[in-house]
């Protein structure tokens, strides 16, 4: 899921569920016609479940996305049960063309100031697949509380 998040086609994994139903015991309701009894079978079903159900929205324009789309791609990218403070949708074009979205969060993070911390908060998707997340050149260390 972590490489594959933002891929076009849909990626599915089948899983198998057990799921308990009630079945009546017809040898017992001839004996006692008054009285049925009901017996819990397990049965075991396949369900494919969609793994890549988020949607790229870096690659819309910015007056297409609304503000709840955003939310909940900061939230699912990010992992943070709180909206974000800001945010930055741009695009730039030239040698090199990208699209980005930055996010403030609305909290600190606790260990800030902390040198020793890997700072992962940025991930650079190329084509859709994710790349790697320890972009250390692309932003200074003062700011590595944006995601």
């Amino acid at each position: 899921k972590k490489h594959s998040e933002f891929i076009s086609y849909p990626i599915a994994l089948e899983v198998e569920k057990i799921v308990e139903k009630d079945v009546v015991n017809e040898q017992s309701s001839e004996k006692n016609e008054n009285s049925a009894d009901v017996q819990k079978v397990k049965e075991v079903k396949k369900e494919l479940i969609v793994l890549n159900k988020q949607k790229p929205i870096w690659m819309k324009r910015s007056q297409d996305i609304s503000e709840e789309e955003y939310s909940s791609f900061y939230k699912s990218i990010t992992n943070d049960w709180e909206d974000h403070l800001a945010k930055k949708h741009f695009s730039v074009e030239g040698q090199v063309d990208f699209k980005a979205i930055l996010y403030v969060p609305r909290r600190a993070p606790f260990d800030l100031f902390d040198s020793r911390k890997k700072s992962n908060n940025i991930k650079l998707y190329v084509r859709r697949v994710f790349i790697m997340d320890n972009c250390q050149d692309l932003i200074p260390e003062y700011l590595n509380f944006i995601k």
